[in-house]
């Protein structure tokens, strides 16, 4: 194995075999291996056509010895981590009769280590820094869920499963209702044009995602998107974005806005475990390459 999901394969096949005749002349052939066939898991990966032709009875023997693939490396995906059987098939005659015998193995691929990241922050409001650590596994294949654990300074040690995402990362707590205690702040992408907050924090002894509403209580999400790829009108679609005193929707007020440009803001209250979008909006100004700030341009 290269890795948690992927294998690296090399197959030598040697044996002794007695020639085979082809059905349309009397010379018999090399001996050697009718085809070798490679499966792992089940699944065929590769296959090399061989000798051809019947298997003649009372053939002259003879060896032969092949390093199957010759020219290239042979890299296969694997399911996962964990244990794999690879079977070789490699046909051959044995006085007239054709002997199929696969040889199979099992190998163990390890789960590739995660990559972690951490950050401080005071997350109960003790007054002593905190350990926050985001664990991302390697792929979807060795796990469909990432871990963000707080060491405590008291010594407590708490943690969350939440689903996996490629592209999240820890931002700099902070404390977005003023209580004392920080927030975790995760980012991340759909790998396209839009991105996602989400929002952690310490409640009644344990670690909580932060729900997020609109004012009548329904699901909103912090989403942002890349208004300026689409190419069309600008001033369609609300956008999340996270500034020095929280997060803010905002929306171009023009639809083919100048670099310098006008926008409406809504902000997020955060209270207990939820954050709510308010529906009440003020002047802001979006300024291209350097983002949104409150205040009219």
């Amino acid at each position: 194995p290269v890795s948690g999901d992927r294998m690296r394969l090399s197959i030598t096949v040697e044996g002794t075999s007695t020639s085979y005749v082809d059905s349309g002349s009397t010379v018999p052939t090399p001996a050697g291996p009718r085809f070798v066939s490679v499966y792992v898991d089940g699944d065929r990966v590769e296959r090399l056509p061989g000798a051809g032709g019947r298997c003649e009875a009372g053939g002259e023997v003879s060896s032969y010895s092949l390093v199957f693939p010759a020219d290239r490396e042979l890299e296969v995906p694997l399911s996962g981590p964990g244990t794999h059987t690879i079977e070789v098939r490699a046909p051959f005659c044995a006085d007239g009769e054709l002997v199929d015998d696969p040889t199979s193995i099992e190998v163990t691929a390890d789960a590739d280590p995660p990559t972690v990241t951490g950050i401080s922050a005071d997350v109960d409001g003790d007054g002593s820094p905190d350990t926050v650590r985001l664990s991302l596994p390697a792929s979807t294949s060795h796990s469909d869920t990432m871990q963000v654990e707080v060491a405590l300074a008291s010594g407590r040690v708490d943690s969350i499963e939440l689903a996996r995402n490629e592209y999240a990362e820890l931002l700099p707590a902070r404390d977005l209702d003023g209580d004392g205690t920080d927030e975790i702040v995760l980012s991340g992408s759909n790998g396209g044009d839009s991105g996602w907050w989400q929002l952690l924090r310490e409640s009644d002894g344990a670690l909580v995602e932060v729900g997020t509403v609109d004012e009548t209580g329904a699901k909103a999400s912090l989403v942002t998107l890349c208004l300026e790829c689409g190419g069309g009108p600008l001033n369609q679609d609300w956008v999340t974005t996270l500034l020095d005193d929280g997060f803010y929707d905002y929306r171009f007020v023009d639809a083919q806005p100048p670099a310098r440009a006008p926008v409406e803001l809504r902000r997020w209250v955060l209270s207990g475990d939820t954050m709510t979008r308010l529906t009440a909006t003020s002047p802001g100004c979006y300024v291209r390459f350097e983002g949104v700030s409150p205040g009219a341009c």
